[in-house]
């Protein structure tokens, strides 16, 4: 299932991005193109119509499409009130959901980051992530033990995976989340796997855990 892509050349996002009519644009100016600038203030951004958008767009594994749906998801998400971030989460779940079940491993280690991010957004976020576990979790299954995939959060232009050799027990591998090699840091999709199921667990009160449990049975939890 890691190696499952999946067609993303109809998404809205990538017409919108044809067309201009995205309120972000490429910053060439920085960070080797992998910055963003906005033509609107995203603090007056409209979240409910713009940040599933950009959810949608991580799917995207081309340059410059993957870069914007990333970046502009991460300020934005950082720029909102956390009253429009719950208001525009039901909308998040399906293009996260999709992009889970069936995007290239780097779309899946960028939806597995942002859904990180989410939870540190604000404190109610996390609590209102539980009721979409069912069916956001599932697909954490088949990412579990994929401590031999790696992927670069940090270069987006880059979507590309690489495995690498097993050394040892498995869990030395998910806990040694980055490794530095290639001219590029690589991130493992268990180790980010892992890292999110925490974030859920820390941010998702008290009924978080068992729902975790019953969708990913192996999890162990933070306070074990």
């Amino acid at each position: 299932m890691v190696d499952r892509r999946q067609s993303v050349a109809g998404t809205k996002f990538r017409k919108l991005c044809d067309a201009g009519s995205l309120p972000v644009r490429l910053n060439h100016g920085g960070g080797g193109g992998s910055g963003v600038a906005w033509k609107t203030d995203p603090r007056h951004v409209d979240v409910e119509a713009y940040l599933p958008l950009f959810f949608e767009g991580v799917m995207e594994t081309e340059h410059p499409y993957r870069t914007l749906a990333v970046r502009g998801a991460e300020e934005l998400v950082r720029a909102c009130e956390e009253e429009d971030l719950l208001a525009a989460i039901p909308r998040l779940v399906m293009p996260m959901k999709r992009t889970l079940d069936g995007g290239a491993p780097a779309a899946v280690a960028a939806t597995l980051d942002l859904l990180r991010k989410l939870t540190h957004a604000g404190p109610n976020v996390g609590r209102a992530l539980v009721p979409y576990y069912r069916q956001l979790l599932p697909a954490f299954n088949a990412y579990r033990n994929r401590g031999d995939v790696f992927v670069s959060l940090s270069d987006l232009r880059d979507g590309d995976h690489w495995r690498e050799q097993r050394v040892g027990d498995q869990s030395l591998v998910v806990e040694g989340a980055e490794v530095i090699g290639r001219g590029r840091s690589k991130r493992c999709l268990a180790a980010l796997v892992l890292r999110t199921l925490r974030a859920l667990e820390a941010t998702g009160g008290l009924d978080s855990l068992a729902n975790i449990k019953y969708m990913v049975p192996s999890y162990q939890s933070i306070s074990a």
